[in-house]
């Protein structure tokens, strides 16, 4: 495996988000055999999802192929200094950009709470309004929605329920009036937005059926929930919020599904990280926790916050959780709470689910 077809697929990898091997090696013109064998043999640099039927490869975040640059990559050219993949690249004017948004002061007691995969229109009503009741006493001071938020449920590659009458404007609508509601309830907190695969949705929907579009502003995904008057930041699809070294991103590693003995997501996680950290994207709830020579670590798999009667996950091996945290001494002190058919204690209280 020559370390030019290593960059090459690195950096078409970079500029794209996220590609099946057949797209890769019609773009590259390179064997098929090449491409996979690459894939499979650096599992440290990319990582592949199952996403309708088809598997879509990316950029592990923080890997050594996502650090690539265009000049590690040029090849000896009589004539030219630009490779045809530096002029391909080129014409990208509005690349995926992945941020790592750093929190590196917070003072002592201040209280951060984490939600993720609510996939509205899927919520669980129920848990979330126990968690609401949490959410008023508690009051944090930072609000991070760590993904999967909205499910896009139309513009799904999925097999749609055809029983199921979603519209697309009405999962905008309705999860802008949650994350309003969210905000009127708690005006003074700072907000972060991470994206996950389910807002995703829209990119790959719109690049796959609708190229000329995805450059309207009016189609970005912060634009049509009006994150500014959310007073909400925005971070995309793989982007990682660091706080005070504890690495907040929706994920993309799979479980494995609904097995009774899934993947210890945590684990590979923390392995790839390197550092403490949340995750949200496999519904279920676990921390993992190790010790190095820089004092002990744990990483916390967030649980969901959905329906468990979702059509393409019949009886489901997830949890339905969160977590919310308080600094002292310049370090985040985490707790994840898993919520039971009757409801949750944290705080020292009990919030029913009813």
């Amino acid at each position: 495996m020559t370390q030019t077809a290593y960059d090459k697929v690195a950096l078409l990898l970079q500029a794209s988000g996220g590609l099946t091997i057949k797209e890769m090696v019609n773009q590259l013109g390179v064997p098929r055999g090449t491409v996979s064998e690459l894939l499979y043999s650096r599992g440290n640099d990319f990582t592949s999802v199952p996403v309708g039927g088809q598997v879509i490869w990316s950029l592990v975040p923080n890997s050594a192929a996502s650090q690539i640059d265009f000049n590690s990559a040029t090849e000896e050219t009589e004539g030219t200094k630009l490779t045809k993949l530096e002029r391909d690249a080129k014409k990208f004017e509005r690349p995926r950009e992945f941020t790592e948004l750093k929190i590196d002061d917070a003072p002592d007691g201040y209280k951060i709470l984490v939600v993720n995969d609510t996939q509205i229109p899927f919520q669980d009503h129920k848990t979330l309004q126990a968690v609401h009741k949490f959410w008023d006493d508690f009051q944090p001071d930072l609000e991070v929605y760590a993904g999967d938020i909205i499910d896009f449920y139309n513009i799904s590659s999925f097999n749609k329920n055809p029983t199921r009458a979603f519209k697309l404007q009405d999962e905008l609508d309705d999860t802008y009036a949650w994350l309003f509601s969210r905000a009127e309830a708690n005006p003074n907190a700072r907000r972060i937005f991470i994206e996950g695969n389910h807002e995703d949705r829209l990119r790959r929907f719109l690049w796959k059926e609708a190229t000329d579009l995805s450059s309207l502003r009016v189609l970005n995904f912060e634009e049509l929930m009006r994150f500014k008057e959310l007073g909400m930041e925005d971070l995309t699809y793989m982007s990682v919020l660091d706080f005070l070294g504890f690495r907040i991103q929706h994920g993309w590693k799979a479980s494995g599904g609904s097995t009774p003995w899934p993947i210890n997501v945590g684990r590979f996680m923390a392995q790839k990280e390197g550092s403490s950290g949340l995750c949200g994207h496999t519904h279920r709830a676990s921390i993992y926790c190790w010790t190095t020579s820089r004092g002990s670590h744990s990483y916390v798999e967030n649980g969901c916050l959905c329906r468990f009667d979702l059509e393409f996950a019949p009886f489901p091996n997830w949890q339905q959780a969160f977590s919310y945290g308080e600094v002292k001494n310049g370090k985040v002190h985490v707790k994840l709470v898993q919520i039971y058919p009757d409801g949750f204690i944290a705080n020292g209280e009990f919030y029913p689910r009813k």
